[in-house]
């Protein structure tokens, strides 16, 4: 598995960890949430520390990464292009859609590097899509 995709899944799961307070405390945090930031206003890590209030701005060239075209991007964005990815012919995506879902290195068409930079979107460890790492 590419580190990146790790990194992903490993922020994505610690972060439904702390929003439901697998970490055996009582305490959970508390969170306000826009398309465009994520508020986090107190509560502990699963090592029992503090979090110090964050709040994280992300944005998007037009409507960049909103692959299942419902007007917002969010998991499940992530979870079409999966489906896709997987099996293109019993799950089809409109050309609008796969235009919308090439959000790593756009231009080189449509692949796991795409569906990694989602899900790290969706986890705040990438702020702007789309993503180049090409010169």
């Amino acid at each position: 598995m590419k580190p990146r995709a790790l990194a992903a899944i490993m922020a994505c799961a610690s972060a439904v960890c702390l929003l439901s307070s697998c970490s055996g405390g009582t305490s959970s945090a508390p969170v306000q949430s826009s398309q465009d930031s994520i508020t986090i206003d107190s509560g502990v890590d699963l090592n029992g520390a503090d979090i110090t209030p964050t709040s994280v701005q992300k944005t998007r060239d037009f409507d960049c990464g909103d692959v299942n075209e419902d007007g917002k991007f969010d998991l499940s964005d992530a979870y079409a292009l999966n489906q896709y990815l997987a099996d293109p012919e019993k799950n089809p995506l409109s050309d609008t859609a796969l235009d919308k879902a090439d959000v790593h290195n756009r231009g080189n068409g449509v692949d796991m590097d795409d569906y990694n930079t989602l899900l790290e979107f969706d986890a705040n460890i990438v702020t702007h899509l789309p993503v180049s790492t090409q010169n």
